[in-house]
């Protein structure tokens, strides 16, 4: 087998046609193998696999080139909160959930110049997630155990510190941020994590349902607390939303991305308050046992206190995002 053989760049390429627009990408048939289910995809005697053709029209264009991003690289690109113009800010705070937020794609330089993003938390590195594994940690605690901080929040495998090039990208990015976290719309951000876990899941890639579990949780950390009838409350409310509608509860344990979501509203349920939250409850679904069954062990229990509270504050600037 010559050298280019053995190079994923001397495999076959497969053009991805993705979203409604069914949009073009392009991608080597040995990086789209990553993934076993697409692997039996494209290695099948089927029409469109016959053309080198694969059809994603379930998948949005952004999401789909960010997945592309994470098969080449091992690490992917996603979108900072961007900052809401002062007078939408203002309107915001009177009608939370009847306004429409304008946002600013460009930053003032001269605005709020003191103001900066908190730096997102110390975050580990990732292990290959464990379906098998996350089944057992996930396994029902005794009613009597204390509500675990998001910070602490674990799923299987050890875990060391870790530090990629997405995470000194967003130490630079806030470092120099004017705005402060309640002027941020977190939306882009927080729903694509949540997207690519759901695509990540559907093609059965364990290491970057990983990946997204952790991007997310450090997003969510940087909003606590949440704002009441903010536009951060707004987009967790999505977030949340998005999350039970496009993911499943396993037959053992508890899904993590859902144990996530649920985990973070449990914490922060003292802060919902608005038409959304109360919309989001009167839909029922897996939610709302999932949410009540956190905050009375919060309740009756309390919460697991962190051993080193200094020590994780010196070690936000290190977070992974």
């Amino acid at each position: 087998m010559s050298n280019q053989d053995q190079s994923p760049f001397g495999t076959v390429i497969f053009e991805i046609l993705a979203g409604f627009s069914r949009k073009s990408f392009f991608a080597h048939a040995a990086v789209l193998a990553k993934s076993e289910r697409i692997q039996k995809q494209i290695e099948g005697n089927w029409k469109d696999t016959l053309q080198h053709k694969l059809v994603w029209d379930n998948w949005s264009e952004d999401i789909v080139n960010i997945f592309l991003e994470w098969l080449y690289t091992g690490d992917y690109k996603c979108p900072f909160p961007v900052g809401i113009s002062p007078s939408s800010q203002s309107s915001e705070e009177s009608h939370a959930e009847d306004q429409d937020i304008s946002t600013d794609q460009e930053v003032n330089q001269e605005l709020y110049a003191e103001e900066t993003l908190p730096e997102p938390p110390l975050e580990p590195s990732l292990e290959p997630f464990d379906p098998v594994e996350e089944a057992k940690c996930a396994e029902p605690k005794p009613p009597d155990r204390p509500l675990t901080p998001l910070s602490d929040l674990t799923w299987s495998g050890d875990r060391s510190i870790q530090t990629t090039s997405q995470a000194e990208e967003f130490k630079l990015w806030s470092g120099f941020s004017i705005w402060k976290p309640t002027m941020l719309d977190y939306e882009d951000t927080l729903m694509t994590h949540a997207k690519l876990y759901v695509m990540a899941d559907y093609f059965l890639l364990s290491e970057l349902q990983n990946l997204t579990l952790h991007r997310l949780r450090s997003s969510l950390l940087t909003l606590e607390p949440l704002i009441p009838e903010s536009q951060q409350m707004s987009n967790v409310v999505h977030l949340i939303d998005y999350v039970y509608e496009h993911t499943v509860e396993p037959i053992i344990g508890e899904n993590p991305m859902r144990r996530l979501v649920s985990q973070y509203a449990a914490l922060q349920f003292t802060n919902f308050k608005g038409d959304g939250i109360r919309q989001l409850l009167a839909k029922g679904g897996d939610f709302v046992p999932d949410l009540m069954e956190k905050y009375v062990r919060r309740v009756t229990c309390g919460i697991i206190s962190t051993p080193s509270k200094e020590k994780s504050k010196k070690s936000k600037k290190k977070g992974l995002w």
